[in-house]
């Protein structure tokens, strides 16, 4: 990864804890500098990242269509097995209609469903609508949205007049239609061709209704999942009834599992009838779905999860949060588990790499320590976060598994809970508020970590004792004082404490609303953002206690320059405002509309997604976690944004996919690129003015392919293009070929490889002999032979490589002797250039 300069750090001094003089203006500009959208795009789907994967989908041609309540994306996995974003950003939100559905905001998508023309169905939940992704990559609202309550005040009319509650689940029929779940409103509905609605199920009551009788006068309770069973009714996956049921010509029944053995449902979320007549359902089981066969015999299948398709080929595709496993059967009918989608972890990555590139997880809190170091609460990731004044990250702090232990022990070594909060004192230690665990936590300068404060345990107790036996309760923000004591937003307590020099904790105010936010003045007086109350109030060395800010909603991050000027995030309007006197403030960031936006432009039209920690710089930038969109973001005064932005522009990095670092380029290459700047949405790279194909944007990285012509060169210009001109450009190196394959999720020294049967051969399962297995590269010469090398011995393919959107796939069979077991190196020469050795486990 490349190492970027970020200049706005160098210089960070201290001003009580909080950041040095700010001079006031009136204009800011608004950039990311740590945290992306990076998900995966563009590379295999098992290395790809789901947060949690509520709807999946197969269509005709093969390709399977993931939907991800948690990333509010959509995604697609191409027969190649590349995954790329068709809807979403990432960020909740509703925008985007009559657009590309790429750049369109979609928040908690549930079920989806294509039909036979390649249009995919959304049920968009947060949203309250169904929303269509057309052939043209266009996104529309097909249902919802509308004022008229859906049901029999809106039948008849259009789909988009009526007002849905939790659209769930959507099934799109032959005819241009489509079926509709609402989880809320106990109802299944039904949309022509013609955008009409019909109620086709339920009385908008939960209930657990009758037995072949009249569908809307018979209740349905939280409807999930639909499909067609083989004569054209409707299943319904009657989760709150515990049982499936039956929509057929008017009527609704209890579905007739017919099991050879009873079996009793639990919370059924999605059903799946397949061509072989087998019944697929997801039944709230962490471990097992059930699988009824056409002879009624019950089998459960070893993987768990709440939405399930299954494609025309009869292979299955269960999801689980962050996995989805696919289900195939062998020649024998024996039924097998493998990987498909999803490396297991969602939020976390990119440590040892340039922080703008990483993946944070709700970052909470920032402080700065005297060489230029950045420390930010990545909460939801239970860790710590380092950058340098060099712009790379890496964990400080916690193993990333929620938990309390490690003291005495290294700090990157430690289990954290929630970690809310983070300051560093004049000698360089850091304090952790952990709201999880209660406590306060110390990372002393050599890395070792301790409780300060708090013994684990919720509650309130100690005061005039040692800290450290002493109760918190969700202890939101730690602050230190210029004189070194350690001020506590004891948050459940609805209290401020200080804990002194001694070591000693006592209460400084009581009564709070809510308390968050601690930043100290130039006179030593300790300021408050009451979450609860909306306000912020002053603390002064005395004891006496006055207003500072009223109005706000909800403030939890606060900073004060010592021009007076006090700054505070509202975090209940996605929005920064900044308080010259009581009753006298500017908003100087965010439009008050949640989503992420602006980078590169004016900060107040800038979009923000609940703003948390600020912290203010010696040179005037401000630095905010901006919590819902999982970056640090920061703002610069305009006159002095303009003196330092474009050479930064120049900083890019160009990273050969497979091998995960940068490497010299040869064409036909999948590549990452990664910038410190937003990249425009309808940009493009150009290599000496060919330009790349871009499989999958993000505002901070481009996935694509190195364009042909530079097969033959030595160097190429690179170059970055908005729509209008080049904003920035650097020199590579060309070279025929650079060899690499691609490793497992999580196992960075094994090679992916998959089974004829499309099973993945990953984690501790291994490649039978004599089987016909595929593993995947890139940065091939297609004009030079491959050769695969297992334990040293060449190997002769199966067929010729063949390669799509840059990967290259090559099938060769596994020697059946002469070949050890276990763990072997597995590495291909293309031409006279090897891959590095990655590891292939042989049974």
């Amino acid at each position: 990864m490349r190492q970027m300069r970020i200049r706005w750090i160098f210089c960070v001094g201290y001003a009580f804890s909080v950041g040095g003089y700010l001079a006031a203006q009136s204009n800011y500009l608004i950039q990311t500098v740590a945290g992306s959208s990076s998900v995966g795009d563009g590379g295999l789907a098992l290395n790809a990242s789901f947060a949690q994967v509520e709807g999946v989908s197969a269509d005709r041609a093969g390709n399977i269509y993931i939907s991800d309540a948690g990333d509010h994306r959509i995604r697609c996995v191409r027969p190649g097995g590349i995954v790329q974003t068709i809807a979403g950003t990432g960020t909740a939100a509703f925008a985007g209609d009559g657009g590309a559905a790429t750049t369109a905001q979609i928040n908690s998508p549930y079920g989806i469903s294509a039909d036979k023309w390649g249009n995919l169905y959304i049920a968009d939940l947060g949203n309250h609508r169904i929303r269509k992704v057309s052939l043209n990559g266009t996104i529309t609202t097909v249902a919802g949205g509308g004022a008229i309550p859906a049901g029999p005040a809106g039948d008849g009319g259009p789909a988009t007049a009526v007002g849905l509650d939790a659209p769930r689940n959507v099934l799109a029929d032959d005819l241009g239609g489509f079926y509709l779940s609402d989880f809320d409103a106990h109802r299944v509905y039904y949309v022509d061709s013609a955008g009409t609605i019909q109620t086709l199920a339920g009385t908008g009551k939960a209930g657990a209704g009758g037995t072949s009788a009249s569908a809307v006068d018979s209740p349905l309770h939280s409807p999930a999942g639909l499909s067609f069973d083989l004569q054209g009714g409707i299943l319904i996956a009657d989760s709150g009834n515990h049982r499936i049921r039956r929509l057929w010509r008017g009527t609704i029944s209890t579905y007739s599992l017919l099991p050879n053995r009873p079996v009793q449902l639990y919370s059924p979320t999605d059903v799946v009838l397949d061509l072989a007549g087998n019944l697929w359902i997801a039944d709230d089981r962490p471990n097992g779905t059930l699988l009824r066969t056409a002879n009624g015999d019950i089998t459960v299948l070893p993987a768990g999860g709440r939405a399930l398709t299954v494609d025309p080929r009869g292979v299955g595709y269960i999801a689980s949060l962050g996995l989805i496993r696919s289900v195939s059967s062998d020649a024998r009918g024996n039924r097998g588990v493998g990987f498909f989608a999803g490396n297991g972890g969602y939020g976390f990555g990119g440590d040892d790499g340039a922080a703008d590139a990483a993946r944070l997880n709700w970052p909470a809190s920032i402080a700065a320590d005297a060489f230029g170091n950045l420390y930010v609460a990545d909460e939801r990731n239970h860790r710590v976060r380092k950058i340098t004044a060099t712009g790379t990250i890496s964990t400080y702090a916690g193993t990333g598994l929620p938990g309390y232990g490690g003291d005495g022990g290294k700090a990157m070594n430690a289990k954290l809970n929630l970690p809310r909060s983070v300051a560093v004192d004049r000698a360089g230690n850091l304090y952790i508020a952990e709201a999880g665990n209660h406590v306060v936590r110390r990372v002393s300068v050599d890395g070792l970590i301790s409780t300060f404060a708090g013994d684990g345990f919720s509650g309130y107790r100690g005061d005039g004792g040692y800290a450290s036996a002493a109760r918190l309760k969700e202890p939101s923000a730690v602050a230190v004082s210029d004189t070194g004591e350690v001020y506590i937003s004891d948050t459940g307590n609805s209290a401020v404490r200080k804990v002194s020099l001694s070591g000693l904790i006592v209460p400084v105010a009581a009564g709070l609303l809510r308390p968050w936010g601690l930043a100290f003045d130039t006179l030593g007086a300790l300021y408050v953002a009451e979450e609860g109350g909306g306000r912020v109030k002053r603390l002064d060395i005395l004891g006496n206690i006055t207003l500072a800010d009223s109005g706000c909603d909800t403030p939890r991050g606060i900073a004060m320059g010592r021009d007076g000027i006090l700054y505070v995030s509202e975090t209940g309007k996605h929005r920064l405002r900044r308080v010259k006197a009581l009753f006298s403030f500017d908003i100087i960031a965010g439009s008050g509309e949640p989503g992420l936006s602006g980078d590169g432009g004016p900060a107040t039209t800038a979009r923000l997604a609940f703003p948390d920690g600020i912290l203010l710089t010696a040179n005037g930038d401000l630095l905010v976690a901006d919590s819902g969109n999982h970056r640090i973001r920061k703002l610069t005064p305009a006159s002095a944004a303009a003196v330092v932005a474009e050479p930064v522009r120049f900083e890019f990095s160009l990273v050969h996919a497979a091998l995960n670092r940068p490497t010299p380029l040869a064409a036909g290459t999948l590549i990452s690129l990664y910038a410190p700047f937003e990249l425009h949405s309808e940009g493009r790279l150009l290599f000496d003015g060919v330009e790349a194909n871009i499989l999958a944007r993000t505002a901070n990285q481009w996935n694509a392919i190195v364009p042909n012509s530079a097969a033959g060169k030595t160097t190429m210009t690179v170059e970055i293009w908005d729509r209008t001109k080049s904003v920035a450009r650097r020199l590579v190196e060309i070279v025929p070929a650079v060899p690499g394959l691609f490793s497992a999720p999580g196992e960075a020294q094994r090679a992916i490889a998959q089974r004829e049967d499309g099973t993945w051969i990953m984690g501790g399962t291994t490649a039978a002999r004599n089987s016909i297995v595929t593993i995947f590269a890139t940065g091939l010469d297609a004009g030079n032979p491959v050769t695969v090398l297992l334990a040293g011995r060449e190997i002769p393919l199966a067929e010729p490589a063949s390669t799509t959107v840059g990967v290259t796939a090559i099938r060769f069979r596994v020697p059946g002797a002469y070949i050890g077991g276990g763990e072997q190196g597995l590495s291909i020469r293309n031409g006279k250039t090897e891959s590095p050795e990655l590891n292939l486990r042989i049974e």
